[in-house]
Protein backbone atom coordinates (compact mmCIF):
# COMPACT_ATOMS: atom_id res chain seq x y z
CA UNK A 1 0.00 0.00 0.00
CA UNK A 2 1.50 3.38 -1.14
CA UNK A 3 0.21 6.80 0.68
CA UNK A 4 1.33 10.27 -0.62
CA UNK A 5 0.16 12.39 2.09
CA UNK A 6 0.36 16.45 1.39
CA UNK A 7 -1.52 17.91 3.89
CA UNK A 8 0.34 16.40 7.11
CA UNK A 9 -3.00 16.35 8.84
CA UNK A 10 -6.08 13.68 8.70
CA UNK A 11 -8.73 14.40 10.14
CA UNK A 12 -10.97 11.36 12.22
CA UNK A 13 -14.68 11.59 13.14
CA UNK A 14 -15.83 9.28 15.91
CA UNK A 15 -18.84 7.39 16.66
CA UNK A 16 -20.35 4.36 18.60
CA UNK A 17 -22.12 1.22 18.46
CA UNK A 18 -25.08 1.67 20.29
CA UNK A 19 -25.37 -2.69 20.14
CA UNK A 20 -21.68 -2.74 22.25
CA UNK A 21 -21.53 -3.07 26.16
CA UNK A 22 -20.60 -0.21 27.63
CA UNK A 23 -19.13 0.69 31.38
CA UNK A 24 -21.39 2.31 33.72
CA UNK A 25 -19.40 5.62 33.46
CA UNK A 26 -20.51 5.27 29.51
CA UNK A 27 -23.87 4.60 29.78
CA UNK A 28 -24.16 7.74 31.91
CA UNK A 29 -23.28 9.65 28.42
CA UNK A 30 -26.65 9.67 27.40
CA UNK A 31 -25.39 8.93 24.44
CA UNK A 32 -29.09 9.07 22.76
CA UNK A 33 -28.79 12.95 24.19
CA UNK A 34 -32.81 12.10 25.86
CA UNK A 35 -32.11 13.31 29.22
CA UNK A 36 -33.61 16.23 30.34
CA UNK A 37 -31.46 18.57 32.68
CA UNK A 38 -33.28 20.72 35.55
CA UNK A 39 -31.48 23.62 37.16
CA UNK A 40 -32.52 22.69 41.05
CA UNK A 41 -31.80 25.44 43.75
CA UNK A 42 -30.20 24.78 46.73
CA UNK A 43 -33.31 25.10 49.23
CA UNK A 44 -36.48 25.20 46.89
CA UNK A 45 -38.21 27.58 49.67
CA UNK A 46 -35.20 30.85 48.45
CA UNK A 47 -34.64 32.08 45.34
CA UNK A 48 -31.81 30.47 43.34
CA UNK A 49 -28.71 31.34 44.12
CA UNK A 50 -26.48 28.27 42.59
CA UNK A 51 -23.64 28.49 39.99
CA UNK A 52 -24.69 28.59 36.57
CA UNK A 53 -25.91 25.68 35.34
CA UNK A 54 -22.94 23.74 32.89
CA UNK A 55 -24.06 20.90 30.54
CA UNK A 56 -22.01 17.29 31.41
CA UNK A 57 -23.33 15.26 29.18
CA UNK A 58 -20.15 13.72 26.71
CA UNK A 59 -20.74 13.88 23.13
CA UNK A 60 -20.78 9.98 21.43
CA UNK A 61 -17.37 11.51 20.25
CA UNK A 62 -15.76 11.75 23.28
CA UNK A 63 -16.84 8.63 24.53
CA UNK A 64 -15.99 6.31 22.25
CA UNK A 65 -12.07 7.82 22.23
CA UNK A 66 -11.93 7.30 25.80
CA UNK A 67 -13.31 3.65 25.23
CA UNK A 68 -10.97 3.18 22.31
CA UNK A 69 -8.10 4.32 24.28
CA UNK A 70 -8.82 1.89 27.12
CA UNK A 71 -9.90 -0.96 25.37
CA UNK A 72 -8.01 -0.10 21.27
CA UNK A 73 -8.24 -4.25 20.63
CA UNK A 74 -12.13 -3.49 20.31
CA UNK A 75 -12.42 -3.60 16.53
CA UNK A 76 -16.19 -3.16 16.35
CA UNK A 77 -15.71 0.50 17.52
CA UNK A 78 -13.51 1.34 15.08
CA UNK A 79 -15.38 -0.05 11.94
CA UNK A 80 -18.37 2.15 13.76
CA UNK A 81 -15.64 5.17 13.09
CA UNK A 82 -15.97 4.48 10.29
CA UNK A 83 -19.14 3.76 9.35
CA UNK A 84 -20.36 7.46 11.28
CA UNK A 85 -17.63 8.79 8.81
CA UNK A 86 -18.88 8.04 5.65
CA UNK A 87 -22.14 8.96 6.65
CA UNK A 88 -21.61 12.09 7.49
CA UNK A 89 -19.51 12.58 3.96
CA UNK A 90 -22.79 11.88 2.48
CA UNK A 91 -24.73 14.20 4.45
CA UNK A 92 -22.57 16.91 3.82
CA UNK A 93 -22.22 16.07 0.08
CA UNK A 94 -18.29 15.10 0.43
CA UNK A 95 -16.12 12.96 -0.76
CA UNK A 96 -13.19 11.12 1.17
CA UNK A 97 -11.50 8.11 2.49
CA UNK A 98 -9.98 6.90 5.85
CA UNK A 99 -7.58 4.44 5.73
CA UNK A 100 -5.56 3.18 9.06
CA UNK A 101 -1.96 1.60 8.25
CA UNK A 102 -1.20 -1.88 9.91
CA UNK A 103 2.06 -0.21 11.36
CA UNK A 104 1.13 2.84 12.32
CA UNK A 105 1.96 6.33 10.58
CA UNK A 106 6.25 6.51 9.50
CA UNK A 107 6.80 9.12 6.56
CA UNK A 108 9.36 7.09 4.44
CA UNK A 109 12.51 8.64 2.23
CA UNK A 110 14.02 7.10 0.28
CA UNK A 111 17.56 8.48 -1.05
CA UNK A 112 20.87 6.37 -1.97
CA UNK A 113 23.18 8.01 0.94
CA UNK A 114 20.79 7.79 4.34
CA UNK A 115 23.04 9.46 6.73
CA UNK A 116 23.93 12.57 4.51
CA UNK A 117 20.03 12.84 4.23
CA UNK A 118 19.50 12.91 7.55
CA UNK A 119 21.53 15.88 7.52
CA UNK A 120 19.59 17.32 4.88
CA UNK A 121 16.21 16.42 5.73
CA UNK A 122 16.47 16.23 9.96
CA UNK A 123 16.03 20.08 9.84
CA UNK A 124 13.13 20.03 8.11
CA UNK A 125 11.34 16.94 10.08
CA UNK A 126 11.97 18.40 13.85
CA UNK A 127 10.13 21.59 12.53
CA UNK A 128 7.19 19.24 11.53
CA UNK A 129 7.07 17.63 15.20
CA UNK A 130 7.87 20.96 16.76
CA UNK A 131 5.13 22.21 14.70
CA UNK A 132 2.69 19.30 15.30
CA UNK A 133 3.44 19.94 19.47
CA UNK A 134 2.79 23.26 19.52
CA UNK A 135 -0.86 22.06 18.46
CA UNK A 136 -1.56 19.15 21.14
CA UNK A 137 -4.69 19.17 22.81
CA UNK A 138 -4.76 16.98 25.92
CA UNK A 139 -6.90 13.69 25.88
CA UNK A 140 -6.50 13.65 22.15
CA UNK A 141 -3.62 11.67 20.85
CA UNK A 142 -2.57 12.39 17.35
CA UNK A 143 0.80 11.89 15.06
CA UNK A 144 3.88 13.91 15.12
CA UNK A 145 2.85 15.75 18.87
CA UNK A 146 5.97 13.87 20.36
CA UNK A 147 8.42 16.25 22.43
CA UNK A 148 11.46 16.55 20.14
CA UNK A 149 14.03 19.45 20.64
CA UNK A 150 17.07 17.19 18.62
CA UNK A 151 17.38 15.45 15.26
CA UNK A 152 18.08 12.51 17.93
CA UNK A 153 14.76 12.64 19.77
CA UNK A 154 13.18 12.75 15.64
CA UNK A 155 15.38 9.60 14.74
CA UNK A 156 14.48 7.98 18.02
CA UNK A 157 10.93 8.82 17.38
CA UNK A 158 10.16 6.44 14.40
CA UNK A 159 8.42 9.20 12.91
CA UNK A 160 10.64 9.43 9.48
CA UNK A 161 12.55 6.86 8.15
CA UNK A 162 15.05 6.98 5.35
CA UNK A 163 16.37 4.19 3.46
CA UNK A 164 17.40 3.53 0.82
CA UNK A 165 16.25 2.01 -2.36
CA UNK A 166 17.23 -1.05 -2.45
CA UNK A 167 16.04 -1.16 1.18
CA UNK A 168 12.79 0.26 0.64
CA UNK A 169 12.21 -1.98 -2.13
CA UNK A 170 13.26 -5.41 0.03
CA UNK A 171 11.04 -4.19 3.49
CA UNK A 172 7.94 -3.53 0.77
CA UNK A 173 8.55 -6.72 -1.15
CA UNK A 174 8.93 -8.86 1.81
CA UNK A 175 5.87 -7.66 3.59
CA UNK A 176 2.62 -7.36 0.96
CA UNK A 177 0.80 -5.33 3.84
CA UNK A 178 3.65 -3.25 4.31
CA UNK A 179 2.55 0.45 3.88
CA UNK A 180 4.94 2.98 2.63
CA UNK A 181 3.63 6.65 3.37
CA UNK A 182 5.27 9.37 1.73
CA UNK A 183 5.50 13.20 3.14
CA UNK A 184 7.91 14.72 0.33
CA UNK A 185 6.99 18.09 1.65
CA UNK A 186 7.31 17.44 5.39
CA UNK A 187 8.18 20.78 7.33
CA UNK A 188 9.17 22.40 3.96
CA UNK A 189 11.54 20.53 2.06
CA UNK A 190 12.50 22.14 -0.62
CA UNK A 191 10.29 21.35 -3.84
CA UNK A 192 13.18 20.10 -6.03
CA UNK A 193 14.57 18.21 -3.57
CA UNK A 194 11.17 16.68 -3.17
CA UNK A 195 10.55 15.69 -6.50
CA UNK A 196 14.23 14.19 -6.58
CA UNK A 197 12.83 11.90 -3.72
CA UNK A 198 9.91 10.85 -5.21
CA UNK A 199 11.34 10.38 -8.73
CA UNK A 200 13.72 8.46 -6.56
CA UNK A 201 10.94 6.00 -5.17
CA UNK A 202 9.03 5.64 -8.87
CA UNK A 203 12.18 4.51 -10.47
CA UNK A 204 13.46 2.37 -8.50
CA UNK A 205 11.17 0.93 -5.80
CA UNK A 206 7.12 1.20 -6.52
CA UNK A 207 8.09 0.37 -10.73
CA UNK A 208 9.60 -2.92 -9.81
CA UNK A 209 7.21 -3.66 -7.36
CA UNK A 210 4.86 -3.44 -9.87
CA UNK A 211 6.54 -6.13 -12.37
CA UNK A 212 5.17 -9.14 -12.46
CA UNK A 213 7.30 -11.78 -10.63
Amino acid sequence: TIILDTTGDTTKNLAIDPTVALSHEEIMADLENTAHHVNMPSDLNSPAQTAPFVERRKSVIDVLRVAIEREPHRRELKMKLLEIYYSELQKHGKKGFAYTPKDGNTMLFVDEYPDQAWQTLGPYFLREMQEYSRWKVDGIPRPSEDDVTTISDVRRSGRFTILTPRDALVLLQEDKEKTAVLHPLAGGIPLDYAWSSLRLFVEKVLTPIRQPS
